[in-house]
């Protein structure tokens, strides 16, 4: 072994030291350490992707549910620092995948929303409040519940959905002033279902009598 580097540690001198070709650095490591002749040895291990995936939309810095800095709140921009769903690091594993199809049960969607279009999956949508196909969002709350799941990533605009990568079915049951019917509950429901919905966004609630 040759010395290539003293480190600055306390405790006692530590070195990098170069190893020959024809041995491993965890080979050398063990049979350094078995000589008696040290306290520890390990390989100097190099690591890639390290770092977490950060999207560069234009709002995500907001999004405190995701990275909660403890400053980045809007509006009163305090908060509690780390309460949040550490997406950043779920995102090194997963972004979401095209097969997983997510209904909006809700006021539609906005169709054309630059953020939600490319996720959507065109015919799939229906809305019935109207008893028609088109499940445009005339309140907004729809359009809110697709950003927090499956919003595109990575586009430098808007936000990051959960799964951006996922795809979305636009249902409609409720009208502008967030009304509706049982029976378009469970239409939806069934219609998500029917269509290869592998999660449903019910993301209302009744006052029970």
């Amino acid at each position: 072994f040759t010395v290539k580097q003293v480190l600055t540690l306390t405790g006692g001198a530590s070195y990098i030291l170069t190893v020959p070709e024809n041995i491993s650095s965890l080979d050398a490591a063990n049979e350094l350490y078995r000589s008696g002749k040290v306290n520890w040895s390990e390989p100097d291990l190099f690591f890639t992707n390290v770092l977490c995936y950060t999207p560069n939309d234009q709002f995500f810095n907001m999004q405190w549910s995701a990275i909660n800095t403890g400053t980045n709140i809007p509006v009163t921009g305090t908060g509690t620092a780390d309460c949040d769903m550490d997406l950043d690091s779920a995102w090194n594993e997963t972004l979401g995948i095209s097969n997983c199809i997510i209904a909006i049960s809700d006021t539609g969607i906005d169709t054309l929303h630059a953020d939600l279009s490319a996720n959507l999956i065109p015919g799939s949508g229906f809305d019935f409040f109207n008893n028609d196909p088109f499940a445009f969002d005339d309140h907004g709350h729809g359009t809110a519940c697709a950003g927090i799941a499956p919003a595109a990533g990575n586009n430098s605009i808007g936000v990051s959905g959960v799964a951006p990568l996922c795809r979305i079915i636009p249902i409609k049951w409720l009208n502008s002033s967030g009304n509706g019917n049982y029976s378009g509950a469970v239409n939806a429901t069934v219609w998500a279902y029917q269509k290869g919905a592998w999660v449903i966004s019910n993301s209302w609630g009744f006052i029970g009598g």
